[in-house]
């Protein structure tokens, strides 16, 4: 029996997997040469984890699928359609693709014949492949009609998906042998529905729906009727996920978001019983492994960038050491228009009144600000920045009132709470003046927004791979980013004086400096995006590389950040909000 414990490791890791039984790993891990991402393999030996790093480098747009025995295939999202296959020594491409969206899934129990089984996307229907040990790609019969996600195995040959379709999602079962499918849990047309997790040892199928606008857990006995129930202990509307199966099938390991900070659970499926599970205080990162040594999972802290746990229901948890120079954070409550807003400060005791300050906002829409290690606010941070991360309505881990203005209010509620929140900065700063924002993606479209309507409270402004519009973004934007703005109603226009957010619409408005971050190779928001904006703002008569500056990263992806040029983009961010204003 393994008691709690808890290893750290100083960088942070991207893309973090476990293979089932907990005993390897694969993640990315950029070091300090100014290069790409590289691939580790990491094995666990009796207390602790060994972490091979590899010559593969990769991009965090790359999926990982650890392999047991100690290899990766890698999913390469840079357009080329390559597998492959990474070991310690070595690393080759086993296969390319027809299709341009693949997902690895893991092979088939009992399958040592498989490698990986693919899910193929076309832009039509998705097809599924085996590669074998031999390293070739067998099409397995039939396809399926729309873009599927996730991969539960229930067998040998049978395999649930979760299939799209305009306007939500159902999970069906392909048997790999046959080509056939068939329904398997489709609560509504607008629904979400997904199978999570299989045990073979009890036949629970652990699956999940967003019917009623709340995360709503479920199981079924497979070789029975097959009939779904959703116990209310395993419902809430913060944003629950399931984990992990116990070995024996009998019991859950789910993850709730309460705010800023991660909350996990143990469920008693027989028993209708939920019992919190200890944790320190911090983010789940990942999957996570229950195995009969006991629970596996990633996880992190601002000041424990990488850190993976092993639990144990009944004892106490183990507290994750801080890495000696991070900087620190806590959480604070800010003003926001409609209330009380939670945030995480970066900067210590003086963090209001450093020279200079940043309000940083989320993407997603659908996220938050977790209290977690984030490369480039820990490093503002150090810069002698003073960082406030505010969760501003319309995102997750706060309940449906939180979450619900999201929907038909892009720049609405959100953009009226990161106001409120800059004007209440400023009052409280007196002569230091006022912040500046900062954001990534859909944070960056809110971070320009807030720089048009209220000049006066913005010292600077930095938008990483922004949007010009939610408009812009559904006609420019991948299938699945079209799907979003579509489910979130974020065409729209938002009650209020401010009228279409439009930025470059409202361009004029702003006064502000603006630094403009994207990556060349963005798969969800097109480069085109910041090129549009920064044409826009010279063509106001601002001055480049004074008032609006702007920063192409040739191989970055959606975030340049995790990159090679990671430590140049953090530099120039840093350079700019550092920078005397007015």
């Amino acid at each position: 029996m393994t008691a709690p414990r808890a290893d750290v490791w100083t960088r942070p890791r991207h893309n973090l997997r476990l293979t089932p039984d907990g005993g390897w790993a694969a993640a990315l891990c950029r070091y300090d040469d100014g290069s790409a991402p590289r691939v580790e393999i990491w094995r666990r030996r009796g207390d602790g984890w060994s972490v091979t790093p590899t010559g593969a480098s990769a991009a965090v747009t790359d999926q990982l699928l650890p392999l047991p025995g100690g290899r990766v295939l890698v999913r390469c999202g840079d357009g080329t359609r390559r597998i492959r296959l990474v070991g310690p020594d070595s690393a080759a491409t086993v296969a390319r693709t027809a299709e341009p969206a693949v997902r690895l899934l893991p092979a088939p129990p009992g399958d040592p014949g498989t490698r990986c089984v693919l899910a193929a996307h076309d832009g039509g229907a998705t097809r599924l492949y085996r590669l074998t040990a031999a390293d070739r790609l067998v099409r397995c019969p039939g396809e399926l009609p729309g873009r599927t996600e996730d991969g539960v195995w229930l067998g040998a040959r049978r395999l649930a998906l979760t299939l799209f379709r305009s306007g939500g999602a159902a999970t069906v079962v392909a048997d790999l042998a046959t080509g056939r499918t068939r329904p398997l849990l489709d609560v509504g047309p607008t629904t979400i529905d997904r199978a999570e997790l299989y045990s073979p040892a009890s036949t629970a199928l652990v699956v999940r729906t967003d019917a009623g606008g709340a995360d709503r857990i479920g199981f079924a006995r497979l070789g029975a009727d097959e009939a779904f129930w959703f116990p209310a202990e395993t419902s809430s509307d913060r944003g629950l996920r399931p984990l992990a199966l116990a070995p024996d099938g009998r019991r859950l390991l789910m993850h709730e978001q309460r705010g800023v900070r991660s909350e996990l659970a143990v469920y008693d499926i027989a028993g209708r019983v939920r019992e919190p599970l200890p944790t320190p205080p911090g983010a789940q990162r990942g999957p996570a492994a229950w195995t009969d040594e006991g629970i596996v999972t990633p996880w992190s802290a601002p000041t424990a960038p990488t850190a993976m746990l092993r639990l144990r229901p009944g004892h106490p948890p183990p507290a994750p050491a801080p890495v000696p120079g991070l900087s620190p954070a806590r959480v604070v409550t800010v003003e926001g228009a409609a209330g009380p807003l939670e945030a995480i400060a970066y900067g210590g005791d003086g963090w209001l009144h450093a020279p200079a300050l940043v309000v940083a906002l989320h993407g997603g829409p659908l996220s938050a600000w977790r209290y977690e290690f984030h490369p480039l606010l820990s490093a503002l941070a150090a810069g002698g920045v003073g960082v406030l991360a505010v969760n501003q309505r319309g995102g997750t881990g706060y309940g449906a009132e939180h979450v619900r203005p999201i929907r038909g209010g892009w720049g609405g509620a959100d953009l009226d709470d990161v106001t409120a929140v800059l004007r209440g900065l400023r009052e409280r700063r007196g002569d230091g003046g006022p912040a500046a924002v900062l954001g990534h993606s859909y944070g960056a479209f809110l971070a320009l927004l807030a720089a048009c309507a209220a000049p006066d409270e913005v010292s600077g402004c930095v938008a990483i791979a922004p949007f010009r519009s939610a408009a812009a973004l559904h006609a420019a934007g991948p299938g699945p980013v079209r799907d979003l703005v579509r489910r979130l109603d974020g065409l729209r226009v938002p009650a209020g004086p401010l009228g279409p957010r439009d930025v470059p619409a409202l361009a004029g408005r702003a006064t502000a400096p603006v630094l403009l971050v994207h990556g060349a190779l963005d798969e969800v928001v097109p480069v085109r995006e910041s090129r549009a904006l920064y044409a826009r703002f010279l063509a106001l008569g601002r001055r480049p590389g004074t008032d609006v500056t702007y920063v192409e990263v040739a191989d970055g992806g959606h975030d340049p950040l995790s990159g090679g040029e990671a430590g140049r983009v953090t530099a120039a961010v840093r350079d700019f909000l550092s920078a005397e204003r007015r």
